[in-house]
């Protein structure tokens, strides 16, 4: 075993005391693919920590994790997750740790960056699809109070309501304009 894997170990152990996310049974423990589960977890790009639960709760049953056979197939699902084509829509979506991949080569490296960028601008468009969606709206719920009060305005006989209900459509108008600004900065971004 060695030092890595050592210290992996310990940290389960340290872990025992914590409450574990997954649930074993003695049955489950010992049917462990050791080699397929860390091979799905390195294709997934998970750290070794991916294994702590395994450990902590087979443990409690007397079952000994096989730290070696899971590393070896780890290292197996690593070449995939690891792969630069791999590695970039794994960034984008926000799957595992790149860090797995340590030492990273240069295309990994860009590879990385670049799903990582992507994933940055797909979540600034999302934020900024979501602004230009509620000033949409906003202008739309001014308009409509603008329609409510013209009918009233144009209904209205009393000079004081008449003045009031000017001043309020006059608001509503620089709110408009506002707005729009807003829009038109924002418009070749949505489109």
């Amino acid at each position: 075993m060695t030092a890595r894997q050592i210290s992996f170990v310990l940290a389960a152990a340290l872990l025992s005391s914590c409450a574990s996310t997954k649930s074993y049974s003695p049955d489950q423990c010992a049917a462990i693919d050791w080699f397929a589960l860390g091979k799905a977890d390195g294709a997934t790009g998970q750290s070794m920590t991916a294994l702590n639960d395994e450990i902590v709760q087979c443990k409690a049953h007397g079952i000994t994790a096989d730290v070696d056979t899971y590393t070896a197939g780890r290292a197996e699902g690593l070449a995939t997750y690891c792969a630069p084509g791999t590695l970039v829509d794994a960034a984008a979506q926000g799957i595992g740790d790149p860090f797995s991949c340590d030492p990273m080569t240069d295309n990994q490296r860009a590879a990385f960056e670049t799903g990582r960028d992507t994933r940055a601008a797909v979540a600034r468009y999302q934020q900024l699809k979501a602004q230009y969606d509620q000033l949409t709206q906003k202008k739309a719920e001014i308009n409509q109070e603008g329609s409510r009060l013209t009918q009233l305005y144009n209904q209205s006989s009393d000079q004081t309501e008449r003045q009031q209900i000017s001043s309020r459509l006059n608001q509503l108008r620089q709110q408009l304009q506002a707005i729009d600004a807003e829009l038109a900065k924002a418009d070749p971004i949505m489109q």
